[in-house]
């Protein structure tokens, strides 16, 4: 079992034994993008080294689907609901500066100095197979009125 230290240079290392072509932004985080074949939308993967001292490795994913500001309120009762059922990887809206909301997936994991890189490998793997699982949930489903949307209805309608 290959033992590793854990830095920038594993998630290359990662990236590049699956011949995965990757943008590497200003902060040091690697970027990864996904289109599904079914839809078009795309998923890109984020990794980053956080912390103080650099040893959380975070994976992010986003979808390019795109959202209206009104469904703000469903997008936050599907992560909700995400998070109650599913709690992998932890999701959460974001809104923008134009106003339109955004689903994020994110996982993190605390490392010691070395540790079984395949471990890290087989986790990266989970987390972008769950990342997939949320935006398949968010895409296949109508997202429904929220409860307030409806009460606002019903109360209209009188």
């Amino acid at each position: 079992m290959d033992v590793a230290n854990f830095g920038r240079m594993l998630i290359e290392h990662y990236l590049r034994e699956r011949r995965l072509v990757y943008l590497v932004g200003g902060d040091g985080e690697f970027c990864v993008k996904f289109t599904n074949s079914e839809r078009t939308s795309v998923t890109a993967i984020i990794f980053s080294m956080e912390g103080p001292d650099g040893n959380i490795a975070v994976v992010r994913a986003r979808t390019s689907a795109v959202f209206v500001p009104d469904q703000h309120a469903r997008l936050t009762e599907f992560v909700d609901e995400w998070n109650r059922t599913k709690r992998w990887p932890k999701a959460y809206t974001v809104v923008g500066a134009d106003g339109v909301p955004e689903i994020i997936g994110e996982c993190s994991w605390l490392m010691d100095s070395e540790f079984p890189s395949d471990l890290f490998d087989r986790w990266v793997s989970l987390v972008v197979d769950a990342a997939a699982t949320l935006f398949e949930e968010l895409t296949a489903r109508p997202l429904s009125p929220t409860a307030a949307e409806l009460d606002s209805w019903l109360m209209g309608r009188r």
